[in-house]
C-alpha cells in the first residue's frame, strides 16, 4: 500500500535556496500553521487507532475517497498555496472524522495496546501484541521490551520450524510438552538420556 502522510513544505532557508513561490514568512507561518493543527488532530486518530490503519478499516468506497484527499491535500502543500492548504487540511480532518463514524459502524475497535509478557533468557522482556499496528503503542509504553505482533511471530515460527523440525515433531508427539530452552542439535546428541 502507498503511504498517503502529507509532505510538509521546506523550511525558510531551503525554500530562499530554492526559490520556492512562499518567499514571505507570513505565507510559510500560515501553512506550518495548518499543518500543525493537522499533525495534532491526526496524532490523536493514530494514538487511538494506530498508523495508517483507519483507512483499512471501512469499505473501498471511502478508502479510495479518503486517499483522493489525502493526494489533494499534498498537492496543495506542494503548491505552497496557504489558502488551498488551509481549505485541504479541513476537508481531510472531516475525512478523518467520516473514517472513525464509518469504522465504527463496520465494526472496527480502537487499538487497546494489550501484550503478552513473557521474560526471555538474555534477561528482556518479550511482548506479543494482537495486532501489527499495537506494536509501536506497546513499545512507546515498554521501550525496553522486544515487541512483536501474532502475524510477527507466525511468520517467525514458520520459518524457525522449517530448519527445526525436530522441535515441531516433538511437540506435535508430546503435546503437554512445553520448551524452556533450545540448544543446537549437536550439543543435545551427545548428552545422556535422563531416564
Amino acid at each position: 500500500m502507498a503511504r498517503r502522510r502529507i509532505r510538509k513544505p521546506d523550511s525558510g532557508a531551503l525554500r530562499m535556496l530554492k526559490g520556492t513561490g512562499v518567499t514571505s514568512s507570513p505565507s510559510y507561518r500560515k501553512i506550518e500553521n495548518h499543518l500543525t493543527e493537522y499533525d495534532r488532530v491526526v496524532s490523536d486518530y493514530e494514538r487511538r487507532w494506530g498508523f495508517e490503519r483507519l483507512p483499512l478499516l471501512v469499505d473501498v468506497e471511502l478508502r479510495e475517497r479518503f486517499w483522493a484527499q489525502m493526494d489533494r491535500l499534498n498537492e496543495a502543500i506542494h503548491s505552497e498555496n496557504p489558502n488551498d492548504v488551509e481549505h485541504h487540511v479541513q476537508v481531510t480532518l472531516r475525512a478523518y472524522a467520516a473514517l472513525e463514524k464509518k469504522a465504527r459502524e463496520m465494526g472496527g475497535k480502537e487499538i487497546e495496546g494489550v501484550a503478552w509478557t513473557a521474560p526471555m533468557s538474555d534477561g528482556r522482556v518479550l511482548a506479543v501484541v494482537r495486532d501489527l499496528h499495537e506494536v509501536a503503542v506497546v513499545k512507546r509504553d515498554m521501550p525496553a521490551a522486544v515487541v512483536y505482533s501474532v502475524q510477527e511471530m507466525a511468520a517467525i515460527m514458520a520459518s524457525w520450524i522449517e530448519q527445526n523440525k525436530l522441535v515441531d515433531d516433538i511437540k506435535e508427539t508430546f503435546p503437554a510438552s512445553t520448551i524452556s530452552k533450545i540448544e543446537p542439535i549437536e550439543k543435545v546428541v551427545d548428552d545422556e538420556i535422563p531416564f
